[in-house]
């Protein structure tokens, strides 16, 4: 039960956020809005402000703002607006989904911390030369070939450059320190391998650098996401699509990784929620802005209805295709 209302909270924020995004954007040209929703089906909890009712439904997977094409007083619907506070309501909901997953990134990073890996053994492997000659989690590696130990990186650099030759590491265990001489076996790749891995700890950075590397990790995201997205046109990659069962699954098992990695997991899929919905396709953002374009070079907007059969039917191959997505996901969660 846990884990589905983590499933659950997780989901939840996401799309609240992207649908805030177009909320507030649309707020700041003048538009009226007749509801903000989180989730579909019944009504769980309600309140009004000013003239946005703000409603609380029973499943809270979805967000929706209620824009007015027209209102009354007139003025202030959505066809009311020039093309250019329109296309910025539109563009809201990806901001706003790029911002969370970089605000996401760089409380991790600020406060919560990332791992990193010390100079204690975690872990011991069956078969490699560490456990032949006498390693030990717990150990503590002081010193390797008679040079101080300050990080992992120290001592990964000298194991990785000695397949096949004697290295001599200073470990302390117990309170005692121990000389224990190892030999590196060689990998597939060449470098030497003991068959040891490190114990980690979390590590945070401070505000300043981890808002900075928190934008960072967004941009590569975006980056990575562009490089999928062109190899996948182009035949190279065949990507995974995963729904909301599947997402909700993945923060669940993310979660057991401690707090960190479940927020980074969720500003992950919120920054690919942002990137996605700008793709120039029907019933998405980036579709809507495509059709606000066709109207700012004519000068005119596009036929309504023409519009609306295409969101449409945009509307139903993307309700299908979740419809398939979901079935798979939940066909993994038993296999």
């Amino acid at each position: 039960m846990q884990d589905v209302l983590l499933a659950v909270v997780g989901i939840g924020v996401l799309m609240f956020f992207h649908e805030l995004g177009h909320f507030l954007a649309a707020k700041a040209s003048g538009m009226s809005v007749a509801e903000f929703s989180l989730g579909f089906g019944p009504k769980v909890a309600s309140f009004k402000i000013g003239e946005t009712q703000f409603s609380l439904r029973i499943i809270p997977l979805w967000a929706y703002a209620g824009l007015q094409d027209h209102s009354d007083p007139p003025g202030r619907g959505y066809y009311d607006k020039s093309v250019w506070a329109r296309m910025g309501t539109a563009l809201g909901g990806p901001i706003a989904s790029l911002l969370l997953a970089a605000v996401l990134f760089s409380a991790t990073f600020s406060f919560v911390g990332t791992p990193y890996p010390t100079n204690v053994i975690g872990e011991v492997l069956t078969g490699f030369p560490a456990e032949g000659a006498g390693l030990r989690k717990g150990d503590v590696i002081v010193r390797v070939n008679d040079s101080p130990v300050v990080e992992w990186d120290d001592v990964a650099r000298v194991l990785r450059g000695s397949p096949e030759i004697v290295v001599r590491l200073t470990v302390l265990r117990d309170g005692e320190e121990k000389r224990i001489d190892v030999v590196p076996s060689k990998s597939q790749e060449g470098t030497g391998v003991i068959g040891i891995v490190a114990a980690s700890r979390n590590r945070t950075v401070g505000i300043a650098r981890g808002i900075r590397d928190g934008f960072l990790q967004t941009l590569f995201i975006a980056r990575t996401w562009i490089n999928i997205l062109v190899q996948t046109v182009t035949g190279k990659v065949t990507p995974e699509i995963i729904g909301p069962v599947g997402i909700g699954q993945m923060i669940v098992e993310a979660s057991r990784g401690g707090l960190w990695s479940a927020l980074l997991l969720i500003g992950m899929y919120s920054a690919v929620i942002g990137l996605g919905n700008l793709l120039p396709l029907p019933m998405l953002d980036g579709g809507k802005m495509a059709f606000l374009l066709v109207e700012a070079v004519r000068g005119k907007p596009v036929d309504p209805e023409k519009e609306g059969l295409v969101h449409t039917i945009g509307f139903v191959v993307l309700f299908a295709l979740g419809i398939l997505v979901t079935f798979r996901d939940i066909q993994r969660l038993f296999t």
